[in-house]
């Protein structure tokens, strides 16, 4: 038996096994994260390409994924906190955990934003080819050489 800072008596074995769950949490949440982080490196390595999303189909997936992986991020944070405040050093800890969030966060952010930019570029793509057929039907248009029709007929072809 030992006296601690707060004047507790605590055994040493005690202290021992606590020391030792508290490590061996900070390398399973260290390995969860690790694990997420490739996962979105993987992710945001198909992001980081050209087009990474080809289909609407394939962003919506997109964005199912990330907000998937958002609550993962969230509860991997969480359990950080928790270990960091057992640590001696709480603030330090949590700021490295704070920053490996808002690392994967910005990882997410980037890869909603692409699925997004594709869907929203497929809705226009869409009303623009609408409006086309509509306007190739008028007699009107069609005489006239419409730069609207024309507009959507040189999209079509790229």
């Amino acid at each position: 038996m030992f006296l601690t800072s707060n004047g507790l008596e605590v055994e040493r074995k005690s202290l021992r096994m606590d020391l030792i769950a508290l490590v061996l949490g900070f390398i399973c949440t260290a390995t969860a994260y690790a694990e997420a982080s490739s996962a979105l490196g993987v992710a945001s390595a198909r992001a980081g390409t050209k087009s990474a999303v080809a289909s609407v189909e394939q962003a919506d997936q997109i964005l199912l994924d990330v907000a998937q992986n958002r609550v993962k991020v969230e509860a991997l944070y969480a359990d950080q906190e928790r270990i960091c405040d057992a640590r001696f050093f709480v603030t330090r800890c949590l700021d490295e955990a704070r920053g490996r969030r808002r690392e994967a966060m910005s990882q997410l952010r980037a890869m909603e934003i692409e699925a997004n930019r594709y869907k929203r570029r497929a809705n226009v793509d869409g009303r623009d080819k609408a409006l086309a057929d509509s306007l190739r039907e008028k007699p009107e248009h069609r005489e006239n050489n419409d730069p609207v029709v024309d507009k959507v007929e040189e999209k079509e072809i790229e």
